[in-house]
């Protein structure tokens, strides 16, 4: 048993007040991880973090685990002492022969650590080398390693300012709250109160609410509205930090004195910057006079018609309230979508990158298959989620425009092509006879429907084929069909298809996944088209989806082209990439690589600017939300700047996907759009695409 550091509580102390555990992963420790290794020629370096039971790994290389138990890592004998441990054979030191990091998986036969000393005596973690045969380790190579460990609590001691300066402002905060004639309740994310206003208290009937959060349902007997013990979970604090907002809720607080209000808030969860939910906040009011008034006017108010004003007025504000909430949804919904995309961008493209290199073991390669496979799922129901909130809020609108039916089909079904492939399906492609080439209507939103049904039939699609096909119908109208041989659906279970979140049954909900909204909001989109579909399908046969749209023919096929003219140039392009996020800028950076392109990259709105103005370039990809100036404005700017700047092609690279979104870019001066996650395949096709073409075409989706 290794013993603790005689300081044991305030180093732990110091570590908590860093919040840095369980963050995510950061490109400088990162960096210093990659660096170690490679410095030293060990396969293994981690930045590990001691808490009371358990290691933790701030960043890692070569380990694939997230931490370790505490007693059994090498870094509990390291934090003991200022020196740096070292370790140059496991098996013959009896400290450590027997531990089953030795013995066993990893198979440690050399360590050496550095300990992260954040204060002189508090040390918190360890810079640490670990290989799987002994080596010689010097004094020489103590001291790079120790200095390494510099750098590493250089980067930490930038956390503790960090929490000092969130202290601050809580109490500045603290003191505002104060202030306010509103009751302010707040919790952290468990529950505990951490803050409670004089108003607050007052409601309460105390001077200071200081009672322990599982006493304070006992302490204050709280009742509903009706007169009810009101069950603690139902509060309307506890809903918010359950993650639920609740808007004008009621309820009755009996005081020490006897007395009883009626207490009238609103709680709704706390979140941090990057949508994690660190508490609850309830903001209240006594609402006892208001109640006695009302009561009051009731027994005034006897007769019908005024009763039905106030039914009025009560069923407008609640359509206002729905409305509103409605709104916030849609909001909430665009924000997120946005932060899991950012993210989701780095995590799709690297894995592609990490597929493509043929020295990947079959292991790793499977691993990789499975990150890009989840993440893919993630962005289908984030997509879902996102594109059913529109329809519901009834914020879709179409976009009729002249386009070719033969691209559209080929195009959709070379988006499945590659996973239909990988399962042995044969995709086939037939338009009819007859048909117009070119047609009017809402291509995008044709083309969603179209990729969600090839989408399903080649998830539910064990082996056989998969068909699309256009044809003109009986009713002078332009048939759809997307028939696969896929498990197939019982007659008495097909209704519930295009039901909101509906899948025929649990088992293929377990075995398929998806959110039961992909043909809930294709159903919305045909009807919105003023189309029909429907479907006939046989267990264990197959099934056949039907969608029937009357689309316009148009005669001239050059009506509908918006993109420049001419074939993809294939030729190496000079890029701009505009993006603050280091993880996008080197994925994209690669992934240009790849096509043959020279890539510049501008951290800002203002750096893009600059850049624009010193030198040429084929193509500016341009993200949109960054700090100071951001891509709208940029583009802007450089369209000001008049000659080159006010022609070079502007393709917006951004997480934001809405179609008002698309709009603002297009009145920026924007050409195209490549939302985020972005595929290699459709970032290289949009540069070769755009490159060295005028900014006069308007914004076109990659």
């Amino acid at each position: 048993m290794v013993p603790l550091p005689p300081n044991e509580l305030e180093r732990l102390e110091a570590l908590h007040a860093l919040r840095i555990l369980g963050t995510e992963p950061e490109a400088h420790y990162d960096a210093v991880c990659r660096t170690a290794a490679a410095l030293f020629a060990v396969p293994i370096a981690t930045v590990a973090l001691l808490d009371a039971d358990d290691l933790w790994f701030k960043a890692k290389c070569g380990l694939s685990a997230a931490g370790a138990p505490r007693r059994l890592v090498f870094c509990a004998q390291t934090i003991l002492s200022d020196e740096v441990l070292v370790v140059e054979d496991t098996r013959t030191d009896p400290r450590f022969a027997d531990n089953p990091l030795v013995t066993g998986e990893p198979g440690i036969r050399f360590y050496a650590g550095a300990p992260l000393i954040l204060r002189p005596g508090v040390r918190i973690g360890t810079l640490c080398l670990m290989d799987r045969q002994p080596r010689r380790f010097a004094q020489a190579d103590r001291e790079r390693l120790r200095d390494l460990s510099s750098v590493v609590v250089a980067h930490l001691r930038l956390y503790e300012v960090q929490a000092e300066r969130e202290r601050a402002t809580a109490d500045r905060h603290a003191a505002i709250l104060g202030q306010l004639a509103e009751g302010v309740i707040v919790t952290d994310a468990e529950g505990g109160i951490t803050f409670v206003n004089e108003a607050a208290a007052a409601i309460h009937g105390v001077a200071r609410l200081d009672v322990e959060p599982e006493r304070y349902s006992e302490t204050y007997h709280l009742f509903t509205e009706d007169g009810r013990p009101h069950p603690p979970l139902e509060l309307p604090l506890a809903r918010a930090v359950a993650g639920e907002r609740v808007a004008d809720a009621r309820w009755r607080i009996h005081r020490p004195d006897g007395s009883r209000v009626l207490a009238i808030g609103t709680a709704q969860p706390l979140r941090s910057g990057e949508g994690q939910q660190v508490g609850a906040v309830l903001t209240l009011r006594d609402d006892t006079a208001r109640e006695s008034a009302e009561r009051e006017l009731r027994d005034l108010n006897a007769t019908l018609a005024e009763r039905v004003a106030e039914r009025t007025a009560e069923l407008e504000a609640a359509r206002i309230q729905a409305e509103a909430a409605n709104r916030a949804k849609s909001e909430f919904l665009a924000s997120m979508s946005h932060e899991i995309r950012t993210p989701l961008n780095g995590m799709l493209g690297y894995t592609d990158l990490l597929l493509d290199d043929p020295a990947l073991g079959p292991a790793a390669r499977l691993h990789a298959e499975r990150v890009r496979s989840a993440g893919s799922a993630l962005l289908t129901i984030v997509d879902d989620i996102l594109d059913f909130s529109q329809v519901e809020a009834g914020r879709i609108a179409l976009a009729p425009a002249p386009f070719a039916l033969a691209p559209l089909a080929e195009e959709t079904a070379a988006i499945v092509r590659t996973g239909a492939e990988q399962k042995g399906l044969n995709l086939a492609v037939a338009i009819g006879p007859g048909l117009p080439a070119c047609v009017v209507g809402d291509r995008n939103r044709l083309r969603q429907v179209l990729l969600n049904l090839l989408n399903n039939a080649v998830k539910f699609t064990r082996r056989g084929g998969i068909a699309l096909a256009i044809t003109a119908s009986e009713r002078g109208r332009l048939c759809f069909e997307v028939r696969d041989t896929g498990i197939g659906i019982p007659a008495a279970k097909q209704h519930l298809l295009f039901e909101r979140f509906s899948q025929i049954d649990g088992t293929i909900r377990r075995e398929f996944s998806g959110t039961g909204l992909g043909l809930a909001i294709s159903k919305r989109l045909v009807e919105l088209m003023g189309g029909t579909i429907g479907l006939t399908s046989e267990p264990g046969v197959g099934s056949t989806f039907r969608v029937e749209i009357a689309l316009p023919a148009v005669a001239a096929p050059a009506a509908f082209e918006a993109a420049p003219a001419g074939p993809p140039r294939h030729r190496p392009c000079r890029v701009l990439l505009v993006e603050d996020v280091f993880v996008n800028q080197e994925l994209g950076r690669a992934v240009l690589a790849l096509g043959g392109h020279t890539v510049d990259v501008a951290s800002s709105g203002a750096e893009a600017i600059e850049a624009v103005a010193r030198g040429r370039y084929d193509l500016v990809l341009m993200d949109i939300q960054m700090p100071g100036m951001d891509g709208m404005t940029a583009t802007r700017r450089i369209r000001d700047l008049g000659g080159a700047a006010a022609a070079v092609p502007i393709v917006a690279m951004t997480a934001n996907v809405l179609p008002q979104q698309m709009r603002d870019y297009l009145a920026a001066g924007m050409q195209a759009h490549i939302g985020k996650p972005f595929k290699r395949e459709a970032l290289l096709a949009t540069v070769e695409r755009w490159a060295s073409h005028d900014g006069a075409s308007p914004v076109q989706h990659a």
